[in-house]
């Protein structure tokens, strides 16, 4: 695993020496200095610094991100990702979060584009909905509805079976 540029072992170092300088409540998810580091004062919790809001920390020349300091420190260890269940990236309670691959976090992203629902999109020339989804870098239609409900229902029945418990469900 890299860390910033860090192999494994230098993370796994970098991390331990937080402890030093940080608590966590698995509890809340919050992080606060128990130690003076720099500008950081004791009492004083970190601040999200990423454009996605997590909290990261910069500790002796590396950016640390606290979800993954979380993880290590209660599970002894980081996976590859560490997704947040409710992708809230600033909510760092133990239970949110989960080890995952990159496919299995990113399947649990926000949507994107003109439809407020996941794997849904306009399809300008016939004026209707389409459902679509990904598993595996490959893309599956999932066909064209009249209305943009039908469409993210559609999505949810597929991403129920392609995604498991890392499916990002519309809800409807």
């Amino acid at each position: 695993m890299i860390l910033s540029g860090l192999v494994w072992n230098d993370s796994k170092r970098i991390m331990d020496e937080l402890k030093e300088y940080l608590s966590y409540n698995p509890e809340t998810g919050h992080f606060v200095w128990i130690k003076d580091y720099y500008i950081n004062k004791i009492g004083s919790s970190p601040k999200p610094t990423h454009s996605e809001g997590y909290l990261r920390v910069q500790f002796k020349g590396v950016r640390v991100f606290l979800h993954k300091v979380a993880f290590y420190w209660e599970h002894g260890y980081v996976p590859d990702e560490v997704d947040h269940r409710d992708r809230d990236t600033s909510n760092n309670r133990i239970k949110n979060l989960r080890p995952a691959t990159q496919q299995q976090n990113s399947c649990n992203r926000s949507p994107r584009g003109k439809s407020k629902y996941r794997g849904v999109y306009y399809h300008a020339n016939t004026g209707k909905w389409c459902a679509s989804g990904r598993k595996f870098g490959k893309g599956h239609y999932l066909g064209i509805y009249k209305t943009e409900i039908e469409a993210a229902k559609a999505y949810d029945s597929w991403a129920k079976e392609a995604h498991g418990e890392y499916a990002n469900l519309n809800g409807v």
